[in-house]
This record gives structure tokens, sequence and C-alpha cells, in this order.
């Protein structure tokens, strides 16, 4: 298999399989611990993604900013399948992050009720 380089935060080049996930090289640098997620070149992406090319590589710590707007995202997707899953046909419309936090509007023949 084919070898790529991976230029680390701080400027350390290592080298890795093509293939390799960034979850596999975060535990295998001893890399920051707290990240959520990472940028391949400047592109936010998780932390499953593999690494197929030459990048540079930065990670998304969950006590930051970026990392807080990855968690809310996740969340609310996680919400709007929690939703889907409890009320077949219900359609998910707008779901952005906020600077407080995240919501969905949720598409529904009835409106949900205080005790749903």
């Amino acid at each position: 298999m084919e070898n790529v380089n991976v230029t680390l935060p701080g400027g350390k080049i290592v080298e890795v399989s093509r293939g390799t996930r960034i979850d596999e090289l975060l535990s295998s640098a001893g890399a920051n611990k707290g990240a959520i997620a990472a940028k391949i070149d400047g592109r936010a992406v998780d932390l499953q993604r593999v690494i197929d090319a030459d990048c540079v590589l930065e990670w998304i710590p969950a006590d930051s900013a970026e990392g807080l707007d990855v968690l809310r995202h996740s969340t609310a997707h996680l919400m709007a399948q929690a939703v889907q899953s409890l009320f077949p046909g219900t359609q998910v419309t707008i779901g952005p992050t906020i600077e407080s936090g995240f919501y969905y509007d949720f598409k529904r023949d009835q409106s949900f009720l205080p005790e749903e």
C-alpha cells in the first residue's frame, strides 16, 4: 500500500499508509486527545475520515468554538433522527446551529403536544 505524508500541527510530518483513518493517526501520534473533529487542508471532517493523499491536518478540540459548533451540528442531526423515528412521516426542514445551541423546524400533519 502506498504511503502519504501528513503534516501535523506544529509542522511535524508523518508518513502513513494511504487509507489510514484520522482517529487512528490521532491515537498513534499521541496527539490532541480532546479532538472532536479535524481539518484536512483547512476543510472540517470527522475523525473517521480516511487520509488518501498528502495533506495538512489540524485538530478541532471539543472545547473550542469550532468544536462546540461541531457538537451542536451533530446533536441537531441526532435529534432530527430521533424525532423521525418517534414520529414517522415527520419532515425535517431547517435546522442550523446558532450561537446558543441549535434548533430544527419540523413539518407534520399535527402539532406536537407538550406530552410528546
